[in-house]
């Protein structure tokens, strides 16, 4: 017999209302996995735009105006992955002695 806190009661089922119950919670289960794919692709997606420096056609104040791109996220990013692939790896941590000993 389960376990019931005080001051609550006990809910039974029938066969199908737990097959009902189950198919609505799996239904549900399955949309919030799409929703958060779909989320996530359109951040790979954008993060990817990002690092690649891909700017879309300006045009204000005329079109064609202004469209230099420094992709400075990917200048950072790389110097950033190397610093921490350096520091994780204790490559550059190694002491060596200030003078040559004779």
């Amino acid at each position: 017999m389960p376990f019931i806190p005080e001051g609550l009661a006990e809910v039974r089922f029938t066969a199908d209302e737990r097959e009902k119950l189950g198919r609505e919670y799996q239904a549900w289960i399955e949309t919030v996995q799409a929703d958060r794919q779909k989320l996530l692709n359109e951040t790979w997606v954008k993060s990817l735009e990002n690092y690649e420096g891909k700017e879309g056609q300006k045009s204000f104040p005329w079109p064609g105006a202004s469209n230099v791109v420094v992709p400075m996220t990917r200048t950072y990013t790389n110097s950033l992955a190397s610093r921490l692939h350096t520091a994780a790896t204790a490559q550059g941590w190694r002491r060596r002695p200030r003078h040559r000993q004779r």
